[in-house]
C-alpha cells in the first residue's frame, strides 16, 4: 500500500523524492508527484518551498526519471554529481 498520500505535511517546506515512482501510466506518475508537491506548496505557505530529487546514477532510477520527465539528468538546473 502506498502511504505517500496520507502524509501530514502541515509544517513542511521541503519535498524529497528518493527515487522515481514506478507507475503504469504517465498520468498516474504526474498525479502522484503533483499531489506530493501540492501538499508542501499548500494554501497559506509562507516559506520558500524546496523540491529535492535523489537519483542513483547508472541505474534504472535515471532511466525511469528521464522517460517520465522528458529531460536528461545532466540538462537539469542545479544538477550535481
Amino acid at each position: 500500500m502506498n502511504y505517500w498520500g496520507y502524509s501530514n505535511l502541515t509544517n513542511s517546506n521541503h519535498a524529497i523524492f528518493l527515487s522515481p515512482l514506478l507507475t503504469s501510466s504517465q498520468y498516474e506518475y504526474n498525479a502522484c508527484e503533483t499531489q506530493a508537491i501540492g501538499r508542501v506548496r499548500r494554501y497559506g505557505q509562507m516559506n520558500t518551498v524546496h523540491i529535492w530529487r535523489f537519483l542513483t546514477m547508472n541505474s534504472i532510477d535515471v532511466e525511469i526519471w528521464e522517460e517520465r520527465s522528458g529531460r536528461k539528468v545532466g540538462e537539469v538546473e542545479g544538477y550535481k554529481i
